[in-house]
């Protein structure tokens, strides 16, 4: 007697593995969306756990930018759910943040349209920080060009 043969999907070969993690993951975000389109208010309670996921995963410098930008697409399918001004609202302000972002911002290829979900989630970030209260001569030094200089240029 034969084993029963396995059905094989051609997007969960192993050289296709890549691609088909996006497809999953791109599913998966998809059904987020759904499940909570027509009632956005019911994942206040988990912004903050998220988003703090979300965040920790782009702070952490070891990791390589494709992992980053799936964490931006997560933050993205979050504010097109709940609305950027919700997400916005719980979104880290700190000052220390100003130079990773304008950095991270800063070696964004303009060329490359499909990780336009990167570029959002860092400007929405941005456009946080820089309302709060300090003297951007601060993080200025003579070796780099004036922080409102840069900042004018990435937007």
């Amino acid at each position: 007697m034969e084993p029963p043969k396995r059905k094989s999907f051609p997007y969960l070969s192993e050289r296709n593995s890549a691609t088909s993690r996006k497809e999953i993951d791109g599913s998966r975000m998809h059904e987020f969306h759904d499940q909570y389109q027509e009632q956005p208010h019911l994942i206040d309670s988990h912004l903050d756990g998220l988003l703090t996921k979300i965040i920790n995963i782009i702070r952490e410098e070891v990791l390589d930018y494709e992992v980053k930008h799936v964490a931006f697409r997560c933050h993205y399918f979050i504010s097109k759910v709940r609305g950027y001004k919700v997400v916005a609202r719980h979104l880290p302000h700190e000052t220390a943040d100003l130079e990773p972002l304008l950095h991270y911002l800063e070696n964004q290829d303009p060329g490359v349209q499909l990780k336009w979900e990167t570029h959002y989630g860092l400007l929405l970030w941005l456009s946080i920080v820089v309302k709060i209260p300090f003297h951007l001569q601060r993080f200025d030094t003579s070796t780099s060009k004036p922080i409102m200089e840069r900042i004018l240029n990435v937007c």
